[in-house]
């Protein structure tokens, strides 16, 4: 048991860029730059950005330079479908293959959650996120009257699943505040490790259950891992 906030970070920030999100579009690039000038330490951490709308793109690869991140943040325009699946697959994937051993694993998720678009199933982004190792933080950007939509359940779900959480942004006002917990929880970490009984290398879902003898504690830890044979 050690605090694991001096391991380097790892960031995919994953930025919807649907027409659905249009209205506030603005102001959520300027609280992702806020978050990247302020969050990213030089000569550490490294940060990539993908956009996702009909089309999975990524604008800005992994970088430790963080004028090219925000540029790329800029320059994002809004429009057409969203295809959330199959860019959390992209995430994963980058971060699970390029990624140093010690570092902390973070996909950053700005969307409403409403998926129309994507080739993969929800069952096989869940898969893919799972077995990246990384955390998963959703800021939602879904209207005030779509309260626990499909969209959003998913999301909640997909954050539980990998220890992290959802942070509502439905008012301009709620997007700078997301950035900053999100930032708050980075510098808080703790890395837990065991060996679990009958262990084996068989590319099974194991479940895990971390709880506090304290009572009224809230512990964020992911649900699970699968058991990779390599």
């Amino acid at each position: 048991f050690k605090a694991n906030s001096d391991s380097p970070l790892r960031v995919v920030l994953l930025f919807d860029i649907s027409s659905s999100i249009r209205s506030r579009f603005g102001f959520e690039q300027k609280a992702a730059n806020h978050f990247l000038k302020h969050v990213l330490r030089p000569g550490m951490d490294r940060a990539a950005v993908i956009s996702f709308g009909t089309d999975v793109r990524e604008v800005q690869s992994m970088t430790g330079d963080v004028e090219k991140l925000t540029t790329a943040v800029a320059h994002l325009q809004p429009g057409g479908e969203t295809s959330l699946h199959d860019a959390l697959i992209r995430a994963s994937h980058d971060l699970l293959q390029g990624s140093p051993f010690d570092s902390r694993k973070i996909i950053i998720i700005l969307s409403d959650g409403a998926d129309t678009a994507s080739h993969a199933n929800a069952k096989e982004c869940m898969v893919a996120a799972v077995s990246s190792d990384a955390t998963s933080l959703v800021v939602d950007a879904s209207v005030p009257s779509e309260r626990n939509s499909p969209g959003q359940v998913y999301l909640r779900k997909l954050a539980e699943s990998s220890g992290g959480f959802v942070l509502p942004a439905r008012e301009d006002s709620e997007v700078k505040g997301a950035f900053r917990k999100i930032d708050a929880v980075l510098r808080n970490q703790y890395a837990l490790t065991y060996k679990p009984a009958l262990f084996a290398r068989n590319g099974a879902y194991r479940a895990i259950k971390l709880a506090t003898r304290k009572q009224g504690m809230i512990v964020h830890a992911r649900n699970g891992y699968y058991a990779s044979p390599n």
